[in-house]
């Protein structure tokens, strides 16, 4: 979904996992060809927005990361 563009249906996903029972959102961001520093911080500011989700923790999985720190 993040490599298509399809931020709403990725928090769509979270969405139904919170309501399913899940008590932490896994976000992994391996993927080659994706700019995975930027989707991940996109993908939180989204999740961030919707109570629904936000109330659950989030664990960060991705092998890259930078020294450099974004907003």
């Amino acid at each position: 979904m993040i490599e298509a563009g399809d931020y709403a249906a990725a928090v769509d996903v979270a969405r139904q996992q919170v309501a399913n029972g899940a008590q932490i959102i896994d976000i992994n961001m391996d993927e080659g060809m994706l700019d995975s520093q930027a989707a991940m911080v996109r993908l939180l500011h989204l999740i961030a927005g919707e109570p629904d989700v936000a109330r659950v923790p989030v664990m960060l999985d991705s092998s890259k990361w930078s020294s450099s720190k974004r907003a």
